[in-house]
C-alpha cells in the first residue's frame, strides 16, 4: 500500500521518486502558465508604479516676474511671451515681495518681447 501524502510504498518503506519528483518539483510548462496569467496584472502595477514616479511636481513659482530692459527691471504680466536672446548676463528673473531676486530665477539673455 502506498502511503499517499510522502510518496512512500508502506510495504517496503521505499520513497517512490517517481511519483514524489513529479508532484514536489512544478514543470516548466506549469510555471510558465501561472506567469502568463500573472502578467497583466504585475503589467499594470509596473505602469501605475512608473506613471507615479514619473509625475514630476513642478515647484511652485514664487514671486513676481521682472524683465530686465534699458538697465533696469520691470514688472512684466505672467502671461507675456519673451525670448531671451543673445548673451547678456541678465533677461528675466523673479522678485520677492522685498525686492530680492528669488534664487535660481535669473535667465541670463537680452529680453525680447514676443507680441
Amino acid at each position: 500500500m502506498k502511503d499517499e501524502v510522502h510518496g512512500r510504498d508502506s510495504a517496503s518503506g521505499e520513497l517512490n521518486t517517481n511519483k514524489f519528483n513529479r508532484e514536489a518539483t512544478p514543470t516548466t510548462n506549469t510555471i510558465m502558465k501561472s506567469l502568463s496569467k500573472m502578467l497583466p496584472a504585475l503589467g499594470l502595477v509596473f505602469g501605475a508604479t512608473l506613471a507615479m514616479a514619473m509625475n514630476f511636481a513642478t515647484p511652485e513659482q514664487t514671486g513676481t516676474l521682472h524683465a530686465f530692459v534699458d538697465d533696469e527691471w520691470i514688472e512684466i504680466p505672467e502671461t507675456q511671451l519673451y525670448n531671451c536672446d543673445d548673451e547678456d548676463p541678465q533677461c528675466v528673473a523673479r522678485f520677492d515681495e522685498n525686492g530680492d531676486m528669488v534664487d535660481g530665477s535669473l535667465e541670463t539673455g537680452k529680453y525680447v518681447p514676443i507680441n
